[in-house]
């Protein structure tokens, strides 16, 4: 295989609506070889008479447990979590307060859930204000959910190919004047990493001018941060250098982390407070969820700390590597 090209090796073929890279056995190895289990890929082989594995990277969020994420998850401490006596999810809970330097967290079962029951703390009154970027994950899709279920109102900025937008025509949204014709402005929202924009990075000088803003003009500010990590990761400093430009942040531990559900949301003991008590209005009370809690551990400790891997073989593979 010495000097031929990936590129040359590797088709992108649809299959319905999903697309997957096809390759043959001998590569199938890459980029599978140090997370074919729990990583950001899947594999299986087409069929038994095929010479071709099939490689589904059509998402992060098609990875499956590997056994000693299954053996946490078996031998996990449970309680009943509605009453707070899962102390599996209790830890987990504190561990991620600490990770991101907030006071509090919560374990949803869900991304979607954990950026709804932001914007339901952050705009309490229907008819409230969100400033979002126009390819925001929130905005595109989660269907709808912010102002059909939590009443809030969009205020949509034009995303730039990196993710930002224009700092301008954000201080011109912010509305907080008490005048009968307008919402009030309650929350920015940012997303870091930027799915819609390619994955991109979102700089760190961008989030702290928007962050200084908007608490100048007593607006809080909240992260998608569903791949937040892997900003963390590619940046190369502690996720809560990345989170002191926000009041809040949604995470979730199905996405690079490849575990098979939750989120976490954190912010002020009283942000937490409040979402705990509307993720049981949402059908998001978990019971004993310590077995499901017990799989983000295990992705803290074992995937995380290899979560780099994943970007090295994403960008050996979109340059076509050499073997």
């Amino acid at each position: 295989m010495t000097g031929m090209k990936v590129s040359t090796l590797y088709r992108i073929i649809p299959l319905g609506s999903k697309q997957i890279l096809r390759c043959p056995r001998e590569l199938s190895k890459f980029p599978l070889k140090v997370n074919k289990c729990f990583y950001n890929v899947a594999s299986t082989q087409q069929n038994s008479h095929s010479k071709d594995y099939v490689i589904d990277l059509k998402s992060d969020t098609v990875t499956k447990p590997s056994p000693g994420m299954r053996k946490a998850m078996t031998e996990a401490e449970v309680g009943d979590d509605v009453y707070g006596e899962d102390e599996t999810i209790n830890e987990l809970q504190r561990r991620m307060a600490d990770m991101f330097g907030k006071e509090k967290a919560l374990f949803v079962p869900t991304g979607t859930m954990g950026n709804l029951l932001s914007m339901c703390v952050h705009c309490p009154s229907r008819g409230e204000e969100a400033i979002l970027g126009s390819r925001s994950h929130i905005f595109v899709h989660e269907q709808g959910g912010i102002a059909f279920i939590a009443g809030v109102l969009a205020s949509l900025i034009e995303n730039k190919p990196d993710g930002t937008f224009d700092i301008e025509i954000m201080k011109q949204r912010i509305r907080q004047i008490d005048d009968p014709h307008f919402p009030y402005t309650r929350v920015i929202c940012l997303e870091n990493t930027h799915n819609f924009c390619g994955g991109k990075v979102v700089p760190l000088s961008f989030m702290e001018e928007v962050y200084n803003i908007a608490k100048s003009a007593n607006v809080n500010v909240h992260l998608d941060g569903a791949r937040v990590l892997n900003a963390a990761t590619a940046l190369n400093v502690p996720v809560k250098d990345i989170l002191k430009y926000t009041d809040t942040v949604n995470m979730c531990f199905s996405k690079g982390l490849s575990a098979p559900f939750g989120s976490v949301i954190a912010g002020t003991e009283e942000f937490v407070d409040k979402a705990r008590r509307l993720r049981k209005a949402l059908g998001g009370g978990i019971r004993q969820g310590g077995i499901l809690a017990a799989a983000a551990m295990y992705a803290l400790d074992n995937v995380l700390p290899q979560l780099h891997l994943d970007h090295k073989h994403a960008k050996e593979l979109s340059k076509g590597k050499n073997y």
